[in-house]
C-alpha cells in the first residue's frame, strides 16, 4: 500500500538535497515539489529529466492513469495550488479540526491527493511517495486527511538561509529581488524579513508536528550537512526503509538521482549534482551586520534549535575530502 511522505521547511532548508538523497532508496520515490508542478499549462516547468512537464513520459503516464480514473488533471492541479497557499491556511486549520465534516472542497482534494499517490506509487513502483513542496498549509492537510502521512521537517540556521539568498541576489536568482524596496541602500530590509518569517514560520511548523510527534521527525539541516550517514541512518529507521543505498551513494560521491523532480532548486536538473557539504563555506558571508540583525530577530528558535548564537569565526571543512563534488547544500530549497 502506498505512503505519503511529506518534507516540511522554510525555503533554502535544503529540501531538495534530502529529497534526492532519499530517492536512492529503493522505496522512496522523490516529486520535489508537487504543488507547483502539477501545472501542465505553464510550459515553463521542467521535470528534472530534462523534459518539459507536459511531455515528461513518466509525468504522462501519472497522468493518464489519473485521468483514467476520473479525475481531472487541471482541476486536481488548481486544488492542490489553491489548498497550499498561506491565504488558505486558516480555512485549512478550521477543515482539519474535523476533516469528517471538512468542506466539499476539501474532501474533494483528499480524494484527489490519494488518487495521486497511488498512481504514482504504482508507475514508480515504489511504495512511498515523497513531496518537497514545503508549505505548512500542505504539511497540515496531509496530516490529517492522509492519515498514513509522514513528515520530516527540516530546521536551518537563519543566517545560513540568509547567506543563501544574500550571494543568490546579484544573480537575480531568489524572488527577493522582486521586491523594490530591497534594491539599493534598503537592501538590509531583505534580512529584516528573512528573519521574521523563518520564525513565524518555524512556529507553525512546529505546531503542526505537534499534532502527532509519532508521525513526524524534526532534523537540523547542519546534521544532515556534517553526519550525512548518521542523519540517513535515523532518518531510515523512522521511515523503516533501507537507507543502505543512500549511505552507499554518499560516500562513494555518486551523482545524486535526477529522477523526475517537478520542483525546487535548480541543482535537480544539472545532470552530475553531488552532495558537497563543503561548498557554502566558501562563499563570502553577508556582511556581520545583517548577520547580527537576523540573530537579534530570531535568537529564541534559535537557542530552541540549538544554534550558537555567536557564529564560529571561521567555519571548519566538513565531511572530509569524499565529500567533494558540484551541488552546493545551500542552492537547496
Amino acid at each position: 500500500m502506498a505512503s505519503y511522505l511529506y518534507i516540511l521547511s522554510r525555503p533554502h532548508s535544503g529540501s531538495t538535497i534530502l529529497d534526492m538523497l532519499l530517492s536512492h532508496s529503493r522505496e522512496v520515490f522523490g516529486c520535489g515539489e508537487i504543488i507547483t508542478g502539477l501545472r501542465l499549462r505553464h510550459r515553463k516547468w521542467q521535470c528534472s529529466c530534462g523534459a518539459e512537464m507536459a511531455h515528461c513520459p513518466f509525468w504522462s503516464e501519472v497522468r493518464r492513469r489519473v485521468e483514467a480514473a476520473g479525475v481531472d488533471w487541471e482541476d486536481l492541479a488548481e486544488a492542490h495550488l489553491r489548498q497550499s497557499h498561506k491565504f488558505d491556511l486558516l480555512a485549512t486549520f478550521r477543515a482539519c479540526r474535523d476533516p469528517g465534516r471538512a468542506p466539499a472542497r476539501f474532501q474533494k482534494l483528499a480524494r484527489f491527493t490519494r488518487c495521486l499517490r497511488d498512481v504514482i506509487a504504482e508507475v514508480a513502483q515504489r511504495p512511498i511517495v515523497l513531496d518537497s513542496s514545503k508549505t505548512p498549509s500542505r504539511g497540515l492537510f496531509l496530516f490529517r486527511f492522509l492519515p498514513d502521512t509522514k513528515i520530516v521537517y527540516i530546521t536551518r540556521d537563519p543566517r545560513n538561509i540568509l547567506a543563501s539568498y544574500w550571494w543568490r541576489m546579484p544573480i537575480n536568482d531568489t524572488y527577493l529581488v522582486q521586491r523594490r524596496p530591497y534594491h539599493g541602500p534598503l537592501r538590509w530590509l531583505a534580512a529584516v524579513e528573512i528573519g521574521i518569517l523563518w520564525t513565524l514560520g518555524n512556529l507553525l511548523n512546529e505546531a503542526i508536528c505537534a499534532l502527532d510527534r509519532k508521525r513526524a521527525v524534526r532534523i537540523r539541516y547542519e546534521d544532515l550537512r556534517d553526519e550525512p550517514e548518521r542523519m540517513m541512518r535515523e532518518l531510515g529507521a523512522f521511515l523503516d526503509i533501507d537507507a543502505t543505498p543512500v549511505i552507499a551513494a554518499i560516500a562513494r560521491t555518486a551523482p545524486l538521482k535526477r529522477g523526475h523532480l517537478l520542483g525546487g532548486s535548480p541543482i535537480r536538473i544539472e545532470s552530475e549534482a553531488r552532495f558537497d557539504p563543503n561548498r557554502e563555506l566558501k562563499r563570502a558571508p553577508p556582511p556581520t551586520a545583517l548577520r547580527w540583525l537576523v540573530t537579534a530577530i530570531c535568537w529564541p528558535m534559535m537557542l530552541r534549535y540549538g544554534y550558537p548564537l555567536r557564529a564560529p569565526r571561521h567555519p571548519r571543512t566538513v565531511g572530509g575530502p569524499e565529500h567533494s563534488g558540484t551541488a552546493a547544500p545551500n542552492s537547496a530549497e
